[in-house]
């Protein structure tokens, strides 16, 4: 059998090769069947992950671009890492009880940016502008997302912000 490289492969498949399209899902359903261990999925869900790890590849083979850095390998494994995440936070509480593994460092904690509510009225705190625009925000009901496209800035800088606010909150409380 020839060995064939995944630009090799990929580019097979655009010229509308079907067995090089075989070969790919071949040579990736070690990388599905890794990803769905290092997830902990249940025994009876791991055929499901296993179609949505597929229709992962087929996305990554459409839309995959070879003049960025990156390799195939490393793009598809990424973007098979985020959906799984994305599957597992959705449905977590509905039907698939796992719990999220790190992966060498790979998988990040999709939990970190949860926040309570921090509404205190009578609470004198020192703040920048940026802070005082957000708190006035949040306090408003808005989201962290609709905050950024408000002010204009990226969304893990109102995060951080909202973050900062609470902290000075909880040393004037404590």
């Amino acid at each position: 059998m020839i060995q064939y490289n995944d630009y090799e492969l990929l580019y097979l498949i655009s010229e509308s090769e079907p067995e090089a399209l075989d070969i790919l899902y071949k040579k990736y359903m070690n990388l599905i069947g890794k990803r769905i261990k290092s997830f902990r999925i249940q025994e009876r869900y791991k055929e499901d992950f296993m179609q949505e790890g597929l229709m992962v590849l087929d996305v990554a083979i459409q839309h995959f671009d070879p003049h960025f850095t990156k390799s195939f390998n490393k793009y598809f494994d990424l973007i098979l890492q985020r959906k799984f995440m994305q599957l597992l936070m959705k449905e977590k509480n509905y039907i698939y009880s796992v719990d999220l593994a790190l992966d060498e460092g790979t998988v990040q904690d999709v939990n970190h940016f949860v926040y309570e509510p921090i509404v205190h009225e009578h609470i004198s705190i020192s703040c920048s502008t940026f802070e005082d625009e957000v708190y006035q925000l949040y306090l408003k009901h808005y989201r962290p997302r609709e905050i950024a496209i408000q002010l204009h800035c990226n969304i893990k800088r109102v995060y951080n912000c909202l973050f900062r606010i609470k902290e000075k909150i909880k040393q004037i409380t404590n």
